[in-house]
């Protein structure tokens, strides 16, 4: 038995339960190492940009741990905000406030959607992972 696990980086359509329903296309592990990357870089200048010299140069470990802590965070804030905004085609069963209406999927829309129901966020960040995670387990980065 034999599974295609290349087909993963396909567009597809997830049911994310509550009746949401998100479609996305292939998520490749270039995409995601990429967006892990810059993210990263990003995150490290936001961080270091909050902080005083003495902060950034400073030896204590504890400081230097709370520092690496909050880049890891908000790293992951923005890797996740990207391959939204780049990878999301659409959504279904998200409403706006008058809860008759679908709301578009817009930056906007999702960052209310993301912090309203971080439960099915995660679960959006799992999907948009499990791919790319999925080919290296299987030792194909690159499918065919």
């Amino acid at each position: 038995m034999a599974l295609r696990l290349a087909d993963l980086t396909q567009p597809r359509e997830i049911a994310l339960g509550y009746g949401v329903t998100v479609t996305m296309t292939g998520i490749g592990f270039v995409d995601l190492r990429s967006a892990e990357a810059m993210a990263f870089q990003q995150a490290r200048r936001e961080i270091e940009a909050a902080l005083d010299a003495t902060a950034l140069t400073s030896g204590d470990a504890t400081a230097r741990a709370e520092r690496d802590a909050r880049i890891a965070a908000r790293s992951e804030e923005i890797i996740f905000d990207r391959l939204a905004a780049r990878h999301i085609t659409g959504w279904s069963g998200v409403l706006e406030e008058d809860g008759r209406t679908p709301a578009p999927f817009t930056p906007d829309t999702w960052a209310t959607f993301r912090d309203m129901a971080p439960w099915l966020a995660d679960r959006i960040r799992t999907e948009m992972r499990m791919p790319a995670l999925l080919l290296v387990a299987e030792g194909n980065v690159s499918p065919p």
